[in-house]
């Protein structure tokens, strides 16, 4: 009697992570035909190139890993796979992630291609000499912050430092989750020492809305470099500037048209922004230079097709 209640109680102890392991198993193999099917239907997949799906990767699990030895001394592998898995189930996390990958892929290409630098553009270089001196600081702080991410980029790495705040909260979440009490007190000094003025994307902004034409001198691709520009543009039309470097990729250039119409952007200057970015690509002519209101009102009803 006793035994069988003993072998019960077994069943039941292994039924609840066998159930939520088959769960997740089933969720995977659900995933296969639609992600699969999207891939094979584009031939030119920018947006999810092996390189792409890789950095995006390696930022998590650079994030995870700082967070897990930050938790639990020497190599703390469980702890991390554990906080991966989580971590790639936060959809903003991610896609935020894809975007810097993005930006970095179309920082390289540039700098390669058409010598626009991948860290210290003209625009910038005029910030770094500019007589106000805070300004001049705000440019010197971001010319560190550029090349970390560049250098960053390079090793697939993300520092927690330099998340958003409201995605910072949710890896958190997922690390105490994931490591415990362990992860208390890191996650404390971390929220403690956090400040979100001092990441990259703050300071881009700071400079594109410093002293001079502000957003209309970063709107200058060739002069600002992809960094800014990118900012510049997202200050401008209202768009996210996740979005915006989504729409910078390859197979997007109506969708990118339109959103320079919404800045202001005449159809040669559109032009010129486009051929830099995609030199062989078609151009989209009919969405250039196009009034705000009117390309304001293509792209809400592109969103609510899809």
């Amino acid at each position: 009697m006793n035994r069988s209640g003993q072998d019960v109680s077994s069943v039941e102890a292994a039924d609840s992570p066998s159930r939520a392991e088959l769960a997740q198993a089933n969720r995977v193999l659900a995933s296969v035909p639609p992600v699969l099917g999207h891939l094979v239907a584009n031939e030119d997949v920018a947006l999810f190139s092996e390189e792409i799906v890789a950095r995006t990767r390696g930022m998590i699990e650079s994030l995870a890993m700082q967070l897990a030895r930050a938790a639990v001394e020497g190599a703390p592998h469980d702890q991390a796979r554990r906080l991966v898995a989580l971590l790639i189930a936060e959809p903003a996390l991610i896609a935020h992630c894809h975007a810097l990958a993005l930006e970095a892929q179309l920082t390289e290409r540039l700098s390669r291609e058409a010598g626009i630098d991948a860290v210290l553009s003209p625009l910038l270089q005029d910030r770094i000499a500019m007589p106000d001196a805070d300004g001049a600081a705000t440019a010197m702080n971001l010319l560190a912050a550029q090349a970390r991410f560049v250098q960053c980029q390079r090793r697939m790495e993300l520092a927690p430092e330099e998340l958003p705040a409201d995605l910072l909260h949710a890896v958190l979440g997922a690390y105490g989750a994931a490591c415990g009490p362990a992860a208390q007190a890191p996650a404390i000094r971390l929220r403690e020492s956090f400040d979100e003025a001092r990441t990259r994307i703050a300071l881009l902004a700071r400079v594109v809305l410093a002293s001079g034409n502000g957003i209309a001198d970063a709107l200058d691709l060739e002069r600002a470099g992809i960094a800014l520009f990118a900012t510049a543009v997202s200050l401008a039309s209202g768009q996210d500037r996740a979005a915006v470097i989504l729409a910078a990729t390859a197979g997007q250039q109506a969708r990118f048209s339109l959103v320079l119409s919404i800045c202001g952007l005449d159809a040669s200057r559109s032009e010129a922004i486009l051929l830099r970015l995609h030199p062989d690509a078609p151009l989209p002519r009919h969405c250039f230079g196009l009034a705000r209101e009117t390309a304001l009102g293509l792209l809400i009803d592109g969103e609510a097709a899809r």
